[in-house]
């Protein structure tokens, strides 16, 4: 039996090394040791503060049980 495909792997939970800015909201700050989600899309990053990664994952989630749905699962 073929192995399940990960199809969000492009998406991890990361420590940032350093300051950065929040891809959701430019004055959103990541300090440096904080977490934050990062999703990497081909060669570029974009990475998201914790209070929005949470609300991207809620949308997501949604998004999914959308499909879900619709595929009657």
């Amino acid at each position: 039996m073929p192995r399940v495909r990960n199809i969000i792997r492009n998406v991890k939970v990361e420590e940032a090394l350093h300051s950065r800015k929040c891809h959701r909201n430019n004055r959103h700050i990541i300090h440096a040791g904080e977490k934050h989600l990062a999703l990497y899309m081909g060669v570029s990053r974009e990475n998201f503060c914790m209070l929005c990664a949470g609300q991207l994952l809620e949308r997501a989630g949604e998004h999914l049980a959308q499909i879900r749905d619709e595929l009657g699962l």
